[in-house]
């Protein structure tokens, strides 16, 4: 029998049915009440009280023994979920407590937590400060205030320096094992002790004081300057050929070590020097400082102990007359040696880079070294041009370039990168910074986002986006949208890095680019060689890793930058052009060649005429200028011989002199008998 079932002998009525139920009887003599709309049992006297439904807000309404009951949605409470909240659910993880604020809530968290809803670990719950350190909460991490007594993350570093132990006015750091910078002389941990306290130096070493060169606490040392016939750091080694006693090149014998001399002798080397000086040739006395030719003339020089007059003197050795030459003055220029042949002529001998008779032409326009702060010299025939170091500039590398990183141009102190090479320079932007100078932010701005307000993200310090603060709004960073008030779609899709970078997530929304070598940048945008090419003369730059490049430099360039110019190959037959000049038949020795001149030329290439300086009044015979008859003189100077008058001889290879006719030298003569 259920709830509507009953006996009809049980009610002695007809129609036990309460509140208009209509009954239906059974032939057992059973019933059935058919309850009206709002009432229930097995007489229908029970109220339905979800009839009505009482419960508010879209609540679900339960029957229940006593009654009902109203299974609120999110965001209502009360018996008939009239009151509106913002804590049911418990928004508030980790056991917080929800406290209801008007059309919001707070959580008050238990201790070890902390948050807007208690999901964050609390790092100052158990203080991880040493030493009375003081724990703070800096950006969601632990951050120790110490005494003035410890230092570290967590206090744990007892300041060396707080009491300071250094003396003699070393500044104190903090190393536990080095605390003390000395001022120069003292040493040891706490710069107590001078180098020279106590003089280590002997035998009347003066002590000074030097940098250390070895290790240790120690940054200076002492030096021990020893008196004569003294060595050793101390000064303790007795060595009587000390500061070499004998001049000229003489041999120092030290008598003390070959005969071992007893200590006595050593309180009397001061007024007797135990040596014995081994003189060379031409050379005597006790410390071979007398020359033996010393009493030679000026114009002499010592050969074999025997003074030799100079090359156009005469004379004994020990008083030269000087002899009438065309090398005096001297006619060579730039330093060029001359010789005087037998003749009288003479030649000169030309120093390197110079050429021409009288050394007067310059040949090698590398030669005299025009490149200053050590650039490179290369010519190219008749002209030079000078490859610079970097920093130099100008035809002679004479003009220093400024550094372009001094003072740093580079805004919020980021690093800056001198481009010697270009004279320019680099800006290492960090983050979201860019420019030239890291001057522009490129973090988002604000667009139209339906239903939703957007402002403009900034850059932080280091280059981050971050929003900006505004009272009672919640923003959140959109890398596609700027900042967006409330929750935006999931961030890194689509994915913003360029070049294959993979995009992550930094903290709740930020998100950044992890990129693939060589590219670098906020977004993997940059390589190196499209943001600074640093190779010259056409050279191709080759990015091989962040930043790091190699130049690929043409033909006619080499080096780290394609700065340096290939030198020309050198032709292989070195006679092909000939390098010999006026005649000169040119023959390849080995790794060089000798030109062969005829008589009138000399010089490496034949380029010097014998005879370019002969008198108007002279002929070029043989290479040799000879004054014609009727004057006299070396050839480069000529005189009428008053003499000889209108004499004339009557051979040619004959010359009057003195009214004579004689043979010219080197000639033969044949006269009529």
């Amino acid at each position: 029998m259920n709830d509507y079932e009953g006996s009809l002998f049980e009610h002695g009525s007809k129609n036990p049915c309460l509140h208009g139920g209509e009954v239906q009887e059974f032939p057992n003599g059973t019933f059935l009440c058919m309850c009206p709309v709002g009432f229930k049992g097995k007489t229908c006297r029970d109220l339905l009280y979800c009839h009505s439904n009482p419960c508010h807000n879209n609540g679900t309404c339960i029957e229940d023994a006593h009654g009902f009951k109203c299974i609120c949605p999110k965001g209502f409470k009360g018996c008939t979920c009239e009151e509106f909240t913002s804590c049911e659910p418990n928004p508030c993880e980790n056991d917080g407590i929800c406290i209801q604020i008007d059309n919001n809530f707070n959580c008050a968290c238990k201790p070890g937590y902390q948050g807007e809803r208690c999901k964050d670990a609390d790092p100052c719950f158990i203080n991880p400060c040493l030493n009375s350190g003081t724990c703070t909460i800096i950006r969601g991490k632990a951050n120790c205030s110490c005494t003035a007594h410890y230092g570290g993350d967590y206090c744990q570093v007892e300041k060396v320096c707080y009491d300071n132990p250094c003396h003699n006015g070393a500044t104190c750091v903090e190393n536990p094992t080095r605390p003390c910078i000395c001022t120069k002389g003292y040493a040891g941990r706490l710069c107590s002790e001078h180098v020279c306290h106590s003089n280590p130096c002997l035998n009347g070493g003066a002590c000074g004081v030097v940098q250390a060169t070895a290790g240790g606490d120690n940054k200076w040392a002492y030096s021990c300057t020893c008196p004569v016939f003294f060595e050793g750091k101390k000064c303790e080694v007795p060595n009587f050929c000390k500061g070499d006693p004998c001049k000229n090149g003489g041999t120092c014998v030290d008598l003390y070590k070959q005969n071992m001399l007893s200590k006595r002798w050593i309180n009397l080397m001061h007024q007797h020097p135990y040596y014995k000086c081994i003189c060379r040739p031409g050379y005597t006395s006790k410390q071979c400082e007398t020359d033996i030719c010393d009493s030679c003339h000026d114009h002499t020089v010592c050969v074999d102990h025997r003074c030799v007059c100079n090359s156009g003197y005469t004379g004994d050795g020990f008083d030269c007359t000087r002899i009438a030459s065309p090398c005096h003055p001297n006619p060579c220029s730039n330093g060029a040696t001359c010789s005087i042949g037998p003749d009288l002529s003479y030649d000169c001998k030309c120093p390197k880079g110079y050429c021409g008779e009288h050394c007067d032409l310059i040949c090698d326009m590398c030669a005299l070294k025009p490149c200053m702060n050590g650039g490179s010299c290369y010519a190219i025939g008749d002209k030079r041009f000078c490859v610079c170091p970097p920093q130099y500039t100008g035809p002679d590398c004479n003009i220093r370039l400024p550094d372009l990183c001094q003072p740093n141009p580079c805004m919020h102190n980021f690093p800056c990168k001198y481009l010697k090479e270009k004279h320019d320079y680099f800006c290492d932007c960090k983050g979201k910074y860019s420019g030239k100078n890291c001057q522009d932010c490129d973090c988002p701005k604000a667009t139209i986002v339906p239903g939703k307000k957007t402002y403009d993200s900034t850059c932080d310090a280091v280059g981050d986006c971050i929003c900006p603060t505004i009272d009672g709004v919640s923003l959140t960073f959109d890398a596609h949208n700027g900042c967006v008030e409330g929750k935006t779609e999931q961030l890194c899709f689509p994915n913003p890095c360029q070049n294959g970078g993979t995009c992550l997530v930094k903290g709740e929304r930020q998100e950044y680019c992890v990129c693939k070598p060589p590219y670098y940048g906020d977004r993997c945008q940059y390589k190196f060689c499209d943001v600074a090419n640093p190779c010259q003369n056409y050279g191709t730059c080759i990015d091989i890793g962040v930043r790091d490049y190699k130049c690929r430099c043409t033909p006619q360039f080499t080096g780290e930058n394609c700065t340096v110019p290939v030198p020309e190959p050198v032709v292989e037959t070195l006679c092909s052009p000939s390098p010999c000049l006026y005649g000169g038949t040119c023959k390849e020795r080995g790794n060089g060649y000798d030109c062969i001149c005829l008589s009138r030329y000399t010089g490496p290439n034949c380029e010097v005429d014998r005879c370019a300086d002969c008198d108007v009044n002279a002929d070029c015979v043989d290479g040799h200028c000879r004054c014609r008859q009727g004057y006299i003189g070396t050839g480069y100077v000529c005189e009428i011989d008053s003499e000889c008058g209108g004499i004339v001889c009557p051979t040619e290879n004959q010359q009057c002199i003195s009214g004579q006719c004689v043979c010219i030298p080197g000639t033969t003569c044949i006269t009529n008998r």
